[in-house]
């Protein structure tokens, strides 16, 4: 399904919030075509802040710009945002001080063939949203993966996954803001016995690639 088509993104507001997977359709579309804005962002360890184009809903704040990060993450806000978490190193597994949708995080690089791409949808009326695509991402040199994040005006967030391989690593999956004490995942996570002997959280932490499959977070309309 290609998120701008998907009709969960802005549900009513007694829908009940956190992650439930989409599905029905196609999971992941390449962004072409008119209005498609193809960032530079190249290397390892990339980060560019990139304006919504709407008021986003974050919980009881609002943004109007994010930072994405090569290393598999959106986090809410401009350049401070981005110093925190320009090395994958102090954060992957979910160690994390921050407001941020990780939807692959790991030490990931842009630099072995991928892109960063993003497109404004205002054709929903009263619910505009933003497509941002992370195509050809990859663990090292190895495992590349594709990955689209939208984000609507209402808060509500879609994550499709297309191709990929992780190439044996993991990583995590989530919403997170330390400053709420908010977490939602879409993956159970491993075997307790493997996160026990790896000190790991349970939450967010996969190791299987979820080719063609999306997940839809509800923004809960008040704190958790």
């Amino acid at each position: 399904m290609n998120p701008s088509e998907s009709p969960v993104g802005c549900p009513a507001v007694d829908t009940p919030y956190g992650f439930s997977e989409v599905t029905a359709g196609e999971a992941y579309e390449a962004l072409s075509g008119d209005g498609v804005i193809d960032l530079d962002m190249l290397g390892d360890d990339a980060t560019q802040v990139i304006e919504l184009g709407f008021d986003y809903k974050w919980f009881e704040e609002t943004f109007t710009e994010v930072c994405l990060s090569s290393n598999g993450q959106i986090n809410m806000g401009g350049e401070d945002s981005c110093d925190i978490q320009a090395n994958c190193a102090t954060i992957i597994y979910g160690v994390y001080v921050g407001k941020r949708i990780a939807f692959v995080q790991d030490c990931l690089s842009i630099a072995f063939g991928g892109s960063v791409k993003y497109v404004v949808n205002t054709s929903s009326g009263s619910c505009p949203s933003i497509k941002i695509s992370f195509e050809g991402l990859s663990f090292g040199s190895t495992g590349q993966i594709n990955v689209q994040v939208e984000l609507f005006e209402n808060g509500n967030i879609i994550i499709c996954y297309g191709e990929g391989d992780n190439a044996g690593n993991i990583f995590v999956a989530g919403i997170e803001d330390s400053d709420i004490g908010a977490e939602y995942f879409p993956f159970a996570g491993f075997d307790d016995v493997i996160l026990l002997a790896r000190e790991l959280p349970i939450g967010g932490i996969a190791f299987k690639w979820p080719t063609n499959r999306c997940y839809e977070f509800v923004m809960p309309s008040s704190l958790p």
